[in-house]
């Protein structure tokens, strides 16, 4: 049964391979998606916030079909089977090399930031990405071969299409969703950034281990039009520090080699007559963080970063 199932997800997965891209209104586009999840009967107690990048162009030519596919997959999923209240989409649009390793051409993407604030999935529900019928022992979730499609669908889909799924989920942390989606667009009509606050001076260096943190982290900013600079270990974060003199440090606590606040202190030894503001970003909350009370000029932050609360925090100096 299991591999009738399977043969039937490959075989709809290798008949869906060929794309085609049509020119569409974005922002209409989105609102389309917005308004299908208005008119649904969400899970008792979720609530879904769909945010669009002001920056993305008017037109763009992409295959809405399988895009509209992939986002509604994911979102249904987290909806559906996430312990926490709250899913939120973020939309924008990133130019960077192929995800084929034998390609140096740059394209454009649109990137879809889809994350929940539930338990996390287990290990074997990772699995899923490779294997939709792997069975997961260590979590009370129910129908996970239906779970596993959905994701193995879509991460085969992007596959075949040049895009590409990014799963990362931390127990107790919640569970991010990152899909770049191939699209093409006149670059000189990108929109206009409508934030009324110009970022445009000030520096942003991110430090974190995890790759897809910093992309993250490093997308929303940029958004907002900070520069951003991502370290991925203590020791280039250091040297990024004298390189680029930052107006903002944004540490993840959970550092391999150190942990953040030991970091920060080299720092300050380094640049001791700086104004720079540090930030941390931790999974637990300020008052669980030993020594954090030493430590009034550092702002701390929960994760997942949300910029809301981080553009709180610089206008009000705290």
């Amino acid at each position: 049964m299991v591999e009738h199932i399977h043969g039937q997800v490959v075989a709809m997965v290798s008949s869906i391979n060929h794309e085609i891209r049509t020119p569409i209104n974005t922002l209409q586009y989105f609102n389309n998606i917005k308004d299908y999840y208005n008119k649904l009967s969400m899970p008792e107690g979720k609530t879904l916030n769909f945010h669009v990048s002001d920056t993305l162009p008017k037109t763009i030519s992409v295959d809405s079909s399988k895009l509209f596919q992939v986002i509604t997959n994911m979102l249904n999923n987290a909806l559906k089977y996430s312990t926490g209240k709250a899913v939120s989409c973020h939309v924008d649009i990133c130019q960077r090399p192929a995800f084929n390793e034998e390609s140096i051409i740059r394209g454009y993407y649109l990137r879809i930031l889809i994350q929940d604030s539930g338990l996390g999935m287990s290990a074997s529900t990772k699995e899923l990405l490779i294997n939709p019928f792997s069975v997961d022992t260590e979590s009370k979730q129910q129908q996970v071969s239906s779970i596993g499609l959905g994701i193995y669908t879509c991460n085969q889909l992007l596959t075949q299409i040049g895009g590409k799924l990014r799963l990362h989920s931390v127990k107790d942390e919640g569970t991010k969703i990152m899909l770049h989606f191939p699209c093409q667009f006149d670059p000189s009509r990108l929109s206009q950034p409508l934030s009324p606050v110009n970022y445009g001076d000030m520096h942003i260096l991110i430090v974190d281990d995890n790759s897809f943190n910093l992309e993250v982290c490093s997308a929303m900013l940029a958004e907002q039009q900070f520069n951003t600079v991502c370290a991925n270990n203590s020791k280039v974060a250091l040297i990024q520090l004298v390189n680029t003199e930052p107006d903002v440090v944004i540490v993840d606590y959970q550092l391999d080699e150190m942990n953040g606040l030991e970091l920060i202190a080299k720092m300050k030894c380094i640049q001791a007559n700086t104004q720079t503001q540090y930030v941390i970003l931790s999974a637990n909350d300020k008052n669980e963080i030993a020594g954090s009370e030493c430590h009034s000029d550092i702002v701390f932050m929960q994760k997942p970063f949300n910029i809301a609360i981080f553009l709180s925090c610089l206008s009000s100096g705290n």
